[in-house]
């Protein structure tokens, strides 16, 4: 393999039909960035194997802890993985703190958590379905979040509701479909 050198940061590394499947398992030091979210810094190297199939999005996996995000690059940070205030604290994770992370490339369908009431609304309401499939991915990612962060699980079952009645209706802006009537 062209890239064995790399063998000591990756977990394992698959090549079929062309397509290369990579995690990263190592020791990262979270640092802070000024909107008090953390992050975790990537070589070039990492972001090549993680992006060799053109998608930024990757799992950052911790212990139980399992976060959805992209790989992002700033010009005086460099390459890396975000982790937003509500997630750190909910997680007891604190700036200068060294964890160890296992980063896949997602391979999920929405690259992101399905709410599981929003699942069931989708999977009962094929109209629905056929508007939620036809907006963009990060459209759905954006939804995906907005509900998914909702504690109370009634709150999600009536913005998923919401949600099927407007992508019904042609609304595509994510900010209208789950703006309270």
């Amino acid at each position: 393999m062209h890239n064995a050198h790399l063998c000591c940061f990756y977990k394992y590394c698959l090549i079929l039909d062309e397509v290369f499947f990579c995690s990263i398992q190592m020791k990262f030091t979270l640092n802070p960035l000024a909107d008090g979210s953390l992050v975790l810094k990537l070589s070039k190297k990492q972001v090549q194997i993680l992006m060799s199939d053109g998608n930024k999005r990757v799992v950052v996996k911790c212990a139980e802890l399992v976060h959805h995000c992209a790989i992002l690059n700033d010009k005086t940070i460099g390459y890396f993985l975000r982790i937003g205030k509500a997630h750190h604290k909910k997680w007891g994770l604190t700036p200068g703190m060294s964890i160890d992370a296992l980063i896949e490339k997602d391979s999920s369908e929405y690259q992101f958590e399905m709410p599981k009431p929003l699942e069931a609304v989708l999977d009962s309401d094929e109209e629905a379905m056929r508007f939620w499939i036809a907006i963009t991915p990060g459209k759905q990612r954006s939804l995906l979040h907005q509900i998914g962060k909702i504690k109370s699980l009634d709150l999600q079952i009536e913005k998923s509701l919401l949600l099927a009645e407007r992508l019904k209706m042609g609304i595509k802006d994510p900010v209208v479909l789950l703006r309270p009537n």
